[in-house]
C-alpha cells in the first residue's frame, strides 16, 4: 500500500486512484509498446532518407568524376589532333581501363552464373 507524504509524523494512505500499478516494465512505468512510436518512425525515416541522399551523392559523384576526366581527355586528343608539336599524355589511359572493365564484367558474369546455376 503507498502512503501519502506529509509534514507531520503521521502518515495516511494514498486515495487508490494515486497508487502505482505494477506493469511488465516495473512499478510507476507505462506499459511497454511492441510497435515504435510516431516520433521513432519519424527519426528512423529521417535517417533512411539521410542514408539514401549518402548512397546517391557517393553514385553521382563517381559518375561526375568518371565522366569529367572523360570529357577533359577527349577534348585534349582534338586539341593533340589540331596541333601536332603539342605532345600531351591523357589524364586516363583508356585502353587500361576497357581492358579492367571487360574483365571485371566477365568475372561478374561467371560468378552471376556460378551462384544461379546453384
Amino acid at each position: 500500500m503507498a502512503y501519502k507524504a506529509c509534514s507531520g509524523r503521521h502518515t495516511e494512505p494514498a486515495p487508490a486512484s494515486k497508487i502505482a500499478r505494477t506493469t511488465p516494465n516495473g512499478p510507476n512505468m507505462p506499459p511497454m509498446r511492441t510497435e515504435p512510436t510516431s516520433d521513432r518512425r519519424v527519426q528512423m525515416r529521417g535517417a533512411r532518407r539521410f542514408i539514401m541522399r549518402v548512397l546517391f551523392g557517393i553514385i553521382l559523384g563517381g559518375i561526375l568524376t568518371v565522366g569529367g576526366a572523360y570529357l577533359y581527355d577527349s577534348h585534349q586528343a582534338l586539341e593533340a589532333a589540331n596541333a601536332p608539336a603539342s605532345v600531351q599524355r591523357p589524364m586516363v589511359n583508356w585502353d587500361v581501363v576497357d581492358a579492367k572493365w571487360q574483365r571485371l564484367s566477365e568475372r561478374a558474369r561467371s560468378e552471376w552464373v556460378r551462384v544461379a546455376g546453384r
